[in-house]
């Protein structure tokens, strides 16, 4: 049978010996993950991850700029075809041309917007 003492003794070292093995864990952790690559190849895929949310944004923002772009182009067909039979005397001229020159304006704007999308 084992005296008090030395059970005590026994328990505290055991106690250490835990805590030893505890503190090590982490390295070892460590060391595993190094020897295996397994935190490089999970970072790699979570950055491929984010490069394909990326990338995928890209794509709904540079089809959000086209739509934006074939809204102006069709909006200044329709006030060029509003325009043709008018003479420049009739009043609704100034008001159409300057309508005109502001979807140009705007479209030059969209076509800078969908090449910088792109």
């Amino acid at each position: 049978h084992w005296s008090e003492y030395e059970a005590l003794s026994l328990r505290a070292r055991a106690s250490q010996a835990v805590a030893s093995v505890q503190q090590l864990i982490p390295q070892a952790l460590r060391y595993f993950d190094d020897a295996t690559g397994l935190s490089k190849v999970e970072h790699s895929q979570a950055e491929i991850r984010q490069l394909q949310d990326a990338v995928t944004e890209l794509r709904v923002n540079v089809r959000r700029q086209q739509r934006q772009l074939e809204e102006t182009v069709s909006s200044l067909a329709s006030v060029r075809s509003q325009l043709e039979p008018i003479s420049q005397r009739d009043p609704r001229y100034l008001a159409l041309t300057t309508r005109l020159v502001e979807l140009l304006d705007k479209e030059s704007t969209d076509v800078a917007n969908v090449k910088l999308a792109e």
